[in-house]
């Protein structure tokens, strides 16, 4: 049974209320883990179904329980980095529990500040997901695909034209079809997204991508993320744009890093990630070792049939009708006030439906 937009806005309200008051202190990543990727919504409220309030909900949830007096915000600046936990507002304010919480708030923003100074270093997290998803490229070269001339992570340039608003990760060629090699082939490009976040239709982060493809009208955005929304999914296939989730963050294995500077031993790694709920982190002790999930999206996701077209040649199509539009709105690649993006965003939905772009499913901005 589907719920409301109301139903679930109040699920998640109790069940973020009920966590902070287990907890005591949370961190939004740990909030949105437990809530939106296991089962402790549905066993801790009793409900007959796995009801997982997505990020949104529990950003709406955490408005409205700060409102109520419940939770407050608390951001402290550690080791030069601002670290905000979300803090059991009554028991700061409760005899015999506000040292109780005061030092789970403590103890969870230097977990926090730890793990934050990991996904920043390169070396240890981003370029562990570059190599392994080149890796996993490079397996179906000459196959299904090619790979275009470039170092993980550093794509600059598509055909003799370089990329304006800097490097992508990765880009290759598909065959148009793939029993008829004289066909032609379809030009792609990657962007990798080893990170916590949920991606979003308006997240920097995706804009990055579609900003800098937007100047390459026949060059079919590819996103690799741990976490794509659902909603997001429906705004590729109206922009011609193909996702895939990874559901792993990668770490780059202690044993093959230049520097004892880039040193995470496992235990260290799955200490932290584990008493913050992030319970996806992997180590890949060798991260040009193809993944399996990886290689059949490449070799197997654009071929698939839609209608009368593959997935690429309708994404190609797509994507070429999408990319001057896109190109207009380009600032939603900028880090941006809520209400600034709403505005551009609402400004982007309308020239999408002028245009003919089938925007059901995705317009609304949470």
């Amino acid at each position: 049974m589907s719920r409301t937009v109301q139903q679930w806005e109040h699920l998640a309200t109790e069940a973020l209320h009920r966590l902070l008051l287990e907890r005591g202190a949370l961190v939004r990543p740990e909030a949105e883990a437990i809530l939106g990727e296991t089962t402790w919504v549905r066993d801790t409220l009793r409900l007959s179904q796995d009801l997982r309030p997505q990020p949104h909900h529990v950003t709406t949830a955490r408005t409205r329980l700060a409102r109520s007096g419940d939770l407050t915000h608390r951001t402290e600046r550690l080791n030069n980095r601002d670290v905000p936990v979300w803090v059991d507002a009554h028991a700061l304010s409760t005899r015999g529990r506000k040292t109780e919480v005061s030092r789970a708030e403590a103890a969870k923003r230097r977990l926090y500040r730890t793990y934050l100074g990991w996904t920043s270093n390169t070396m240890l997290c981003g370029h562990a997901a570059e190599q392994v998803v080149y890796a996993s490229m490079n397996s179906r070269a000459g196959r299904e695909l090619w790979l275009a001339n470039g170092q993980p992570g550093n794509f600059n340039t598509i055909g003799d034209k370089e990329l304006s608003l800097g490097p992508l990760d990765a880009g290759g060629y598909w065959l148009r079809e793939r029993s008829n090699p004289p066909a032609g082939v379809i030009p792609f490009a990657v962007e990798i997204k080893n990170m916590r976040k949920w991606i979003y239709p308006w997240d920097s982060e995706l804009w990055g991508l579609l900003a800098k493809l937007s100047d390459f009208p026949m060059v079919i955005p590819i996103l690799v993320a741990r976490r794509i929304h659902h909603i997001t999914f429906k705004f590729f296939k109206a922009i011609g744009a193909i996702g895939h989730e990874t559901k792993r963050q990668w770490f780059t294995s202690p044993g093959i890093l230049p520097t004892q500077r880039h040193y995470l031993s496992q235990e260290r790694l799955y200490r932290v990630t584990s008493e913050l709920s992030l319970r996806d982190t992997v180590f890949l002790d060798d991260p040009a070792t193809p993944q399996p999930s990886i290689v059949k999206f490449f070799s197997e996701t654009p071929f698939r049939q839609v209608e009368e077209h593959t997935l690429a040649a309708r994404s190609l199509k797509n994507w070429a009708q999408a990319a001057p539009i896109v190109k207009k709105h380009i600032d939603l690649r900028n880090k941006l006030q809520s209400w600034d993006r709403q505005e551009i965003w609402t400004r982007f939905l309308e020239a999408s439906k002028t245009s003919g772009l089938d925007t059901y499913g995705w317009g609304r901005f949470h």
